[in-house]
């Protein structure tokens, strides 16, 4: 949850960028390497740049339509989507 409060204050980049550093952390990777897997019948390096442009809109239309969501929300939000625990 905390990733999402940082990316308020940065650019959509930097917060892909974040977003890549926690999907991809010990904790995750092997459940975004699954994810992608099952969900992407292209090699894993497109299929994850599908994924970070996928949570790449989600940030974005956050930030432009005024942050009403809060960010744990929001982080819970992005999470469901791709099946991850919440």
């Amino acid at each position: 949850m905390l990733f999402l409060k940082v990316i308020t204050s940065i650019s959509v980049k930097q917060s892909v960028n974040l977003c890549l550093v926690f999907l991809t952390n010990d904790q995750h990777k092997v459940q975004t390497e699954h994810f992608l897997k099952e969900n992407f019948p292209i090699s894993e390096k497109y299929a994850l740049e599908v994924f970070l442009s996928s949570i790449e809109g989600i940030i974005s239309l956050w930030i432009s339509s005024g942050t009403k969501e809060t960010p744990e929300e929001m982080t819970n939000m992005i999470l469901q989507t791709f099946n991850y625990d919440v």
